[in-house]
């Protein structure tokens, strides 16, 4: 007697697009646009060719399949990998377009800019399965015994190449085109493991990008059998408390009212049942006092138990990119705007308890842009006569970590709406000049002493890197062109001459 069982497996499509730029009169010493790609349908990630300081505001003019997206947050300021997240309507598949990135991203390690300018949209994320099924001619009621020919049929999200098939560690040959269907045969042999037989699917897309797809048959057709652990945490970039990651387990066969045993983090995960059965998913809730993670974590032996007690194989993922930070942190205001003002440049000023990045939205902006660890006053950009009641502020420390979004009190405007902003002199100085230098400040040195020079230089207008209490390559450019203004000589560190000088005010 010949039993077929099918089994068919619907996979979750996903969305691929690549950015490639290279920027208009760019020196050697300028960053570069390595690579950029959309790794799903609401995110691109973009690597530059050093570590670089870039905020909301260095990316716009979104074209062809990303016209009408809205930039909601970008993580990775100081690393030379950088996440931007979108808001709004997923991007469609196989969509086309492109984007502005702005001259004001920054090198960390020099400060120079990113030369800047518009760049394309192409495809270049992996291709991925959309269906797949599984079938025996059973000639022996086992299902994949000796001599039982075993058939898989698998469709794709767009069309590809290259595409070859592995079981039981032998290659096959595979028919089929396009988007498919393909199909591949293997008939089982004596020496096979008849209980656990491994399958792997292989595919190139006509941008060269690969994919791949592997699972393992059940020995017997009895207990089911895990294929794929995915997550939707699968492009750099932090976890912080309250974030989360879905994890989607997908099955050879549906199996439903089965219970999954997994977790992640040191955390138990609640599973529930999709699709008949054919999927499950869970969440994890990043809370204090969860691990810290340096490096992405991957789950791992999540097993499944069906209604007959049957228990699949362990299984893994292998798809988590973002890394897990608890410690989480919040600004808060210190003194708010007037409810009504006469200037339209008005002081606002709030607590980080991190150095970082600011980022304004609303109404609000001001050139300054670094946060310091402490009470920050930061001087709006000229604003119109009126309310202004959508002004906020973030920061992002120096770890890509993002704070809560500070909303600033509601506020009017009035009078002639034309700004003369204050001088730096004038609201900065008494506080400058109070802090007298009495050590020795050069490349390498931290601490107090190095934070009020970073201070003192942004006052000058000369140093324009984030005040982080650390001497490096952008601080001493700032130290020599300080000496260079006041005729000493550039050195590029603080000795007995330009302490002198600065601790007079000048």
């Amino acid at each position: 007697m010949r039993i077929q069982r099918n089994v068919f497996v619907p996979l979750f499509a996903a969305l691929s697009f690549t950015l490639v730029a290279v920027p208009l009169f760019a020196s050697a010493a300028t960053p570069l646009l390595q690579s950029a790609r959309i790794t799903n349908s609401n995110t691109v990630v973009i690597t530059y060719s050093e570590p670089v300081y870039t905020t909301l505001n260095d990316y716009s003019n979104f074209t062809g399949g990303l016209s009408g997206a809205s930039l909601s947050s970008v993580s990775g300021s100081a690393t030379s990998v950088i996440t931007l997240t979108f808001a709004g309507t997923p991007f469609t598949t196989g969509a086309t377009g492109g984007m502005t990135i702005a001259s004001t991203v920054v090198s960390v390690s020099n400060g120079y800019n990113f030369g800047g300018g518009p760049i394309s949209v192409l495809n270049g994320q992996s291709p991925l399965l959309s269906s797949i099924s599984v079938s025996s001619n059973d000639v022996g009621g086992t299902v994949q015994g000796t001599g039982d020919t075993i058939t898989i049929t698998f469709y794709t999200n767009e069309q590809v190449q290259n595409v070859s098939a592995t079981v039981a560690n032998h290659s096959v040959s595979v028919s089929g085109s396009g988007t498919g269907p393909y199909t591949a045969s293997y008939t089982v042999a004596s020496g096979d493991n008849q209980v656990l037989l491994p399958i792997i699917v292989t595919f190139t897309d006509l941008s060269g990008n690969q994919g791949h797809a592997s699972f393992t048959l059940g020995g017997n057709g009895n207990g089911p059998s895990i294929v794929s652990i995915t997550s939707n945490a699968n492009t750099s970039g932090a976890l912080t408390v309250g974030s989360t990651i879905t994890f989607v387990l997908m099955l050879a066969s549906p199996t439903p009212n089965a219970t999954v045993s997994g977790s992640y983090d040191g955390v138990p995960l609640a599973w529930s049942t999709g699709n008949g059965g054919a999927t499950y998913s869970a969440t994890y809730t990043v809370q204090s006092g969860n691990t810290m993670t340096s490096y992405p974590l991957q789950i791992s032996g999540v097993t499944i138990v069906d209604s007959s007690g049957n228990v699949s194989a362990p299984a893994s993922g292998a798809d988590v990119e973002k890394t897990i930070n608890t410690n989480s942190f919040t600004i808060s205001t210190v003194t708010s705007v007037p409810s009504v003002v006469t200037t339209a440049t008005p002081i606002f000023t709030f607590y980080s308890p991190q150095n970082g990045t600011i980022t304004y939205g609303g109404d609000c902006a001001s050139p300054v842009l670094s946060a310091v660890q402490g009470d920050n006053s930061v001087t709006f950009t000229a604003l119109a006569n009126g309310t202004h009641s959508n002004c906020t502020i973030t920061v992002t420390d120096y770890g890509g970590y993002a704070s809560n979004i500070l909303i600033v009190p509601t506020f009017t405007v009035t009078g002639s709406g034309v700004a003369t902003l204050p001088t730096t002199t004038t609201a900065t100085a008494p506080s400058v000049i109070a802090y007298k230098f009495v050590n020795f400040i050069g490349m390498g040195s931290t601490g107090t002493d190095v934070t009020q020079l970073q201070q003192r230089l942004t006052t000058d207008g000369i140093y324009t890197g984030p005040i982080n209490g650390h001497f490096g390559a952008l601080t001493q450019a700032a130290v020599k062109k300080y000496q260079k203004l006041h005729g000493l000589s550039q050195f590029g560190y603080v000795g007995p001459g330009t302490r002198a000088l600065l601790n007079s005010g000048v």
